[in-house]
């Protein structure tokens, strides 16, 4: 009778064994199923998103309008006045930079993460190199801190999908308030801005026009205008 208990116990836990081994594969097995399945879908999303910012970029390309794809740079000088009336032809804007460069004081080293690619393609774009540091903002802008004491203006790029002829040309104003950190906001300076045609060139087969638009007066500091 003993040896009957012992017997029958062992069997049934051997057995109970077995099958506790076999509920453990199969858990394991769909787990690793589940996984590949997510990854798969991860996958999924990843192309599918890839595709939909491919699209969205020729879209952009063929659909191209004023005001549609910009790269803004504000651009602070130090908080030497400004001639708008000097600002008038392609050698005043260069000779604008050239003083800038002559005033940049301590910019020098506080230019970080700039590099020449992120910055506009133009005849005169070596004289970037020497104006304030850039800070990255998750939108198709990106803009410069405003430093105390500097003469503030921006320089706006906008793709076009074909410029209406060779030379530059003047159009009406337009006023832009920055989308964030923009010290002089308060005055209201952008409500009259003069701007300025740089340059229309042909660049990877899209025709850009750069436009300077300059405050009627604007010395950021860190109260007032």
């Amino acid at each position: 009778m003993i040896y009957y208990y012992y017997y029958y116990y062992y069997h049934h836990h051997h057995h109970h064994h077995h099958y506790h081994y076999i509920t453990i594969i199969i858990i394991i097995i769909i787990i690793i199923i589940i996984i590949i399945i997510i990854i798969i879908i991860i996958i999924i999303i990843i192309i599918i998103i890839q595709i939909l910012l491919v699209l969205w970029f020729v879209a952009l390309l063929v659909l191209a309008r004023p005001g549609l794809a910009k790269k803004t740079i504000n651009v602070c000088v130090p908080g030497a006045t400004i001639d708008e009336t000097a600002v008038k032809d392609f050698e005043s804007v260069k000779s604008l930079y050239n003083d800038a460069v002559a005033a940049r004081s301590d910019l020098g080293n506080l230019l970080t993460n700039v590099t020449q690619e992120e910055l506009i393609p133009f005849e005169f774009a070596s004289y970037y190199y020497d104006m304030c540091p850039s800070e990255m903002v998750p939108t198709l802008f990106w803009s410069i801190p405003y430093r105390p004491g500097y003469k503030c203006w921006t320089i706006q790029r906008v793709l076009y999908a074909r410029c209406k002829t060779k030379k530059c040309q003047y159009w009406n104003a337009v006023p832009w308030i920055p989308n964030y950190k923009f010290l002089c906001r308060e005055k209201r300076v952008y409500e009259h801005v003069w701007s300025f045609c740089v340059a229309c060139r042909k660049n990877r087969g899209i025709f850009q026009l750069i436009r300077i638009q300059i405050p009627k007066s604007c010395v950021c500091s860190l109260t007032k205008c």
